[in-house]
């Protein structure tokens, strides 16, 4: 059954990258740069492209990334990602994207796996300071259904669980 595209719900988007990014030395590319990265064409851009290329999002480049470590490190096209080996080309029986929940800690490993299953964000495992809250599974659905935008994107049925 073929998916219904939704319409975006945000209110705003951010299309820009960090305040870091200027300190780091990261420079944008251009429309121009964007459009033959993705396309090895040199033709020149039109003004829809121009316009429609500034609504998609900028890396943020935030402080300890690699585009802050080396802003200047060569960028990598569209032709050159898409012809690596590793990749996994859609066909016919491989085209949609299935994402396995959290998997259930099992009976035997609770003990020592308890404290995995709650996120945190820099804390001391003593202290309930600092902890944040897991994201819904289906959330994480709609945020992949997008980075994947035109790929369909399924909840795998099977539960997974740890096990000893």
């Amino acid at each position: 059954m073929p998916r219904r595209e939704r319409p975006c719900q945000h209110h705003s988007l951010l299309t820009t990258s960090s305040s870091h990014a200027q300190e780091a030395g990261y420079k944008a590319f251009t429309a121009q740069q964007l459009f033959t990265a993705a396309t090895g064409s040199r033709k020149k851009i039109t003004a829809t492209y121009t316009e429609y290329s500034s609504l998609f999002p900028r890396p943020q480049v935030l402080p300890h990334d690699a585009l802050s470590n080396d802003p200047k490190y060569p960028p990598q096209s569209f032709r050159s990602w898409s012809g690596e080996k590793e990749r996994n080309h859609l066909t016919q029986t491989r085209k949609t994207v299935y994402v396995a929940a959290p998997p259930h800690i099992g009976q035997g490993i609770a003990d020592v796996m308890s404290d995995w299953s709650v996120p945190c964000a820099n804390a001391p495992r003593t202290s309930k300071q600092g902890l944040v809250q897991r994201p819904a599974f289906d959330d994480v659905l709609a945020y992949l259904s997008a980075f994947f935008y035109g790929i369909p994107v399924e909840k795998l049925d099977d539960r997974l669980q740890w096990t000893a």
